[in-house]
């Protein structure tokens, strides 16, 4: 059914509701997607997201494509879009010495294997957090910030304190 079948055939069934349609849509653009993705993105663990959110602001947006047969076209305006919006959010810095010891450290005064190995599973449990609970846990926990000044760059009244509201953000 692909070989022969225009990208604008493909939106159009994709549109009426053919998952098959879509599908095929994604097998032909995805390298064009992932190669776009790495020449904007500056970091390259973010590559996989962008392309996964892409093709789903596509499939959501296909009732908005106002010519199918300019989809690939429209789809690398996707792209970019979503690359942008991820250059937009605040960059998470964690700082280089934090944690701090999370249990005492041995007789010599440095902290001991079993604590470097907590450190080590804290930072990565951080890492695997979806990026508005990274975020809010990174301001929280990791920046000197002071609660009120995170809530109000949060855009949250501070009297209005709503943990999970934040970690969406």
């Amino acid at each position: 059914m692909s070989a022969g079948v225009s990208d604008g055939d493909l939106a159009r069934l994709a549109r009426d509701g053919d998952p098959v349609a879509f599908r095929l849509l994604v097998e032909r653009h995805q390298p064009m997607v992932r190669s776009r993705a790495r020449g904007l993105c500056a970091n390259p663990s973010d590559v996989d997201d962008i392309v996964q959110e892409s093709f789903l602001q596509a499939f959501l947006g296909l009732d908005r494509l106002r010519d199918p047969d300019r989809f690939a076209g429209w789809l690398a305006g996707i792209v970019l879009n979503v690359c942008r919006g991820l250059h937009r959010r605040a960059p998470v810095t964690l700082l280089p010495g934090w944690p701090e010891p999370l249990h005492p450290t041995s007789a010599g005064g440095l902290p001991s294997a079993e604590d470097l190995d907590r450190a080590d599973a804290l930072r990565a449990a951080v890492a695997s957090l979806p990026a508005g609970q990274r975020r809010a846990v990174t301001l929280h926990y990791y920046s000197d910030e002071l609660t009120d000044r995170l809530l109000r760059a949060a855009g949250t009244r501070v009297t209005a304190v709503n943990v999970d509201e934040l970690a969406r953000r």
